[in-house]
């Protein structure tokens, strides 16, 4: 291994086997998934791959003796700040390069710029991204080019734009829980697992990351893409072989956009896992609600985000009437399915 200057990728890093650290310096409730898709697309590609929360007993020993090339964090708004602390700390013990994604890089690359130990920025979908800049600089070649990356070379910050988005998500790997779970055993021992049946969402609310995330993402890919039903009940049967699973979540950002209604109630009922997801009222009718209640689901979550009419449809840009909202709850509840209601708190006006 080569020496790694702080805040330098320049020298490169030529590993026989390069070892990935992911970082969370929290203890979270639900499966951190991104991490988990990533984990699972790097140990595909040959590289070794630990996950970490702090505070844990004898994080910093333990992080020391697996003794990794990359410190990788995913990070949030908010968070942000704090797991910048950690890693200036991280890298003055452990000689690594440091590469943060998520949300917050996402929307505000221009993070990079506020730490010289900060060497790389990816934003956008990070599956292809992450592969594609280590093995560059595994192989010693320039990598100051690579897409859905900010990158820091001898000072200097290399701004790309991002790649096409992967359209076919059935080809990703499902997440690697065991990862995360090797750290967090409640996650593990927890009934209730979360799942991610598609990925995007075509709708402009005007408080909405994706409305900014297609903008990005504009001419490279699909807004909406919907694994398939083999793909998603394979990836449920699998976790229902290894952990304890009564309840799931489907954590898409809108549920069921394209999909075939009847067929998905055909194959997830013979499953027997109830669940929950997040809907539209606009888009969902009796029959569709017939259909989730036949498939097992026992649960929605529906965002009126403000019972104010001029607030929710101009300004958030939500364009739904209170009838339509009142139709679609009362159909629900009729069904016997109970729902949750998303609102925000504190709107202008």
């Amino acid at each position: 291994q080569i020496e790694i200057n702080p805040g330098n990728l320049a020298r490169g890093i030529y590993l026989v086997k390069m070892k990935v650290a992911f970082i969370e310096p929290s203890i979270p409730n639900v499966e951190p998934l991104g991490i988990g898709y990533l984990a699972q697309v790097l140990i595909n590609n040959g590289y070794e791959v630990k996950y970490f929360e702090t505070p844990r007993k004898n994080f910093l020993k333990r992080l020391k003796q697996f003794n990794p090339s990359v410190l990788a964090y995913s990070i949030t708004t908010g968070k942000h700040r704090l797991c910048r602390d950690i890693n200036r700390i991280l890298r003055r013990k452990i000689d690594a390069i440091s590469l943060f994604g998520g949300p917050h890089c996402t929307f505000c690359p221009e993070f990079i710029e506020s730490d010289e130990f900060i060497d790389g920025i990816c934003w956008g979908e990070g599956e292809e991204a992450i592969v594609d800049l280590l093995g560059r600089i595994k192989c010693g070649e320039d990598y100051r080019n690579t897409e859905n990356w900010w990158l820091r070379v001898d000072g200097k910050i290399y701004k790309n734009s991002v790649r096409h988005k992967i359209q076919d998500i059935d080809s990703i790997s499902f997440p690697n829980r065991e990862v995360i779970y090797a750290e967090n055993r409640d996650l593990r021992d927890t009934p209730i697992k979360r799942i991610l049946a598609s990925r995007g969402c075509p709708f402009t609310c005007s408080y909405c990351f994706n409305r900014k995330y297609n903008l990005l993402y504009e001419g490279k890919g699909s807004t909406y893409r919907l694994r398939s039903l083999q793909n998603i009940t394979q990836e449920i049967n699998e976790i229902r072989k290894k952990y304890p699973i009564t309840f799931l979540k489907f954590t898409d950002d809108i549920f069921g956009l394209s999909m075939d209604y009847d067929k998905f109630a055909k194959v997830y009922k013979r499953i027997e896992i109830p669940f929950l997801c997040n809907i539209r009222p606009d888009l969902i009718d009796e029959y569709k609600i017939g259909k989730l209640k036949e498939s097992g689901c026992v649960a929605v979550t529906i965002a009126i985000e403000s019972g104010n009419e001029f607030v929710r449809n101009k300004l958030l840009n939500r364009n739904m009437s209170e009838e339509l909202i009142n139709k679609a709850i009362s159909a629900l509840k009729r069904k016997g399915i109970k729902v949750w209601t998303q609102n925000i708190i504190g709107n202008p006006g």
